[in-house]
Formats: C-alpha cells, sequence, structure tokens
C-alpha cells in the first residue's frame, strides 16, 4: 500500500518524458522521393509508385523469409503476422488521414503513410531474415 502512495506523488511527466518521439521514430522510413512534384496529380502518382516499389520489396522479403524456412509452424506464423500487419497498417494509416479525408492531399497522404508502414515492415523482415 505505501508503494501506491508513492506512486500518486510521482509526476506523470516523469513517465511522459521517457516516450520517444514518434516522428523520431519513423523518420528513417519516410518516403522521401516525390519531392520534385509539380502538382497534386504528380504527387498524388509519384507516391502510389512508391508505395507499389515498396509493396513489391516487402513481398519479396516475405518470399525469401518463407523459402529460408522449412518449418511449418515459423511459415503458418509469419502468414498469420503479415495478415494481422495488414490489419494494423490500414487502421493506422486511417488514423493518421482521418483529418485530411475528402481533401485534395488525401491520397498523398493515405499512400505516404502506407510507404512508411511498408518501409519499417521490410526492416523488420530483414531483421529476421539477417537473425536465424
Amino acid at each position: 500500500m505505501k508503494y501506491l502512495y508513492l506512486l500518486f506523488f510521482i509526476s506523470s511527466d516523469a513517465y511522459v518524458s521517457d516516450i520517444p518521439d514518434y516522428n523520431n521514430i519513423h523518420k528513417p522510413f519516410w518516403g522521401l522521393s516525390c519531392f520534385d512534384a509539380k502538382n497534386q496529380d504528380e504527387l498524388d502518382k509519384c507516391g502510389k509508385k512508391a508505395l507499389d516499389l515498396s509493396t513489391t520489396e516487402m513481398n519479396r522479403a516475405l518470399t525469401v523469409l518463407k523459402n529460408s524456412k522449412s518449418e511449418p509452424e515459423f511459415i503458418n506464423a509469419l502468414k498469420q503476422s503479415q495478415n494481422t500487419w495488414l490489419l494494423h497498417m490500414e487502421f493506422t494509416c486511417k488514423i493518421q488521414t482521418y483529418d485530411s479525408i475528402g481533401g485534395s492531399g488525401f491520397y498523398s497522404i493515405w499512400n505516404s503513410c502506407l510507404e512508411t508502414e511498408t518501409n519499417e515492415r521490410i526492416s523488420f523482415l530483414n531483421g529476421l531474415m539477417s537473425n536465424p
């Protein structure tokens, strides 16, 4: 009980200060390939192309990882993980783009979010491949 009182007196700022900044964590994975776009249409097309390239790379990493393991349990877990991750990515991007729905930049923001999430997944999959 005395520890409960101690927790009561500890400032909540002590906990918040240890939380890493979202932007700093995700910055290495941001898609930054569309700076030359001259208008929204070009930005949307460029973002879609960048997302397609990331998706292709992710699928390649999944294939390599599946082919490198012969254990059915691992392959099944990887498939379930990927399906769950796809849901996570979709809802994460729905939250991140919520305020831009209906705006002219929505698809650029949506594609950028999907690309960032996909690049993070590629990093995770590559980590699995490099640590057998």
